[in-house]
């Protein structure tokens, strides 16, 4: 944590010259739901976001099972203004990874790679129905949970080889990878914001930048307000909620919000409009992927849990876009 405890000597702190910076709200599909099969919910998701004030909508691309055409179909009938994918690399019963690993054999880097090609043909789809796709979030360093063999720094220049790759594929498409590192239980590979910024530094590609999770922060032990500081050149994307991703403002979490929003205030990437998605793992969700509810509290259902969530978010000082 040394390079965080220096961040008062590497962080200049904006006047009263600072340029605002704007974000938008948005919600997550893994607030209702684990596999996305139902059009009717998904709309209704969306439209509860946007009641609530939230633009942007998050999904994972490998749960996604209606067709992107009609995720775009949604979005219009709903009012959503953007769509992002999250995206991670898992292992199946077999052993085997499901769409790639860019950490295993080359077969798995290729398919991981292809994995991206679709991903990238599923935005120019939704872009295709008039909304708006910018980002591709999420661990997408490495296999989800999974320990690798071997020198870390070999790793880690396979990790940055791909990211690299994979960076000049959404250059191209007009995308923006936001790679987020996890809490030690899933994340065997980066682990806490100083070795996020450090790959990303290394990597050194405009379209390659941070995923900040406060959930998984907490769970690495650091303080928000100075990693979120420590990173202010990279941060693209942000998940904002409380401890065991409550409701910020709910009873039981114990985040100082207007701290962690001031130093938000201050990111410095050069991304317009950055996304602030609240990701509960709803009730549904965790009925049908159990692993994910393990250690959390239950979540308030999902008409319940934004309205809060975005209301402390606003009144600890977030400034929203138009």
């Amino acid at each position: 944590m040394d390079g965080i405890n220096q961040v008062s000597k590497l962080v200049r702190i904006h006047t009263m010259n600072q340029i605002t910076k704007q974000f938008v709200l948005g919600a997550h599909w893994l607030s209702v739901a684990f596999a996305l099969r139902n059009y009717t919910a998904l709309q209704l998701a969306m439209e509860i976001t946007v009641k609530n004030g939230g633009k942007i909508f998050e999904i994972p691309f490998i749960l996604c099972e209606i067709g992107w055409e009609k995720v775009a179909m949604a979005a219009n009938a709903a009012g959503i203004k953007e769509i992002s994918f999250c995206h991670l690399w898992p292992y199946g019963p077999d052993g085997k990874p499901v769409c790639g690993d860019p950490l295993g054999t080359s077969e798995d880097v290729k398919m991981a790679l292809a994995t991206i090609d679709r991903i990238i043909e599923a935005a120019e789809i939704i872009r295709a129905g008039g909304i708006e796709v910018r980002f591709i979030s999420g661990p997408t360093w490495g296999g989800l949970g999974k320990e690798y063999s071997g020198d870390k720094n070999a790793r880690d220049v396979r990790v940055v080889e791909f990211l690299r790759q994979a960076g000049d594929k959404c250059k191209k498409a007009g995308l923006i990878l936001a790679v987020e590192f996890l809490r030690p239980v899933e994340d065997k590979v980066i682990g806490g914001t100083v070795a996020m910024v450090r790959i990303l530094q290394l990597v050194n590609h405009p379209a390659v930048m941070m995923h900040f999770d406060v959930f998984h922060s907490i769970e690495c032990g650091e303080d928000l307000a100075r990693s979120i500081l420590y990173a202010l050149k990279f941060i693209a994307y942000l998940h904002l909620h409380g401890d065991g991703r409550l409701a910020p403002g709910q009873e039981g979490d114990k985040r100082n919000w207007p701290s962690i929003i001031d130093a938000a205030k201050q990111i410095d990437s050069g991304v317009e409009n950055i996304p602030v998605v609240s990701e509960p793992f709803g009730q549904q969700t965790c009925e049908e992927e159990p692993a994910l509810g393990i250690g959390l509290p239950p979540m308030l259902p999902f008409g319940e849990y934004l309205p809060l969530a975005f209301g402390t978010l606003r009144a600890a000082g977030l400034p929203l876009a138009a």
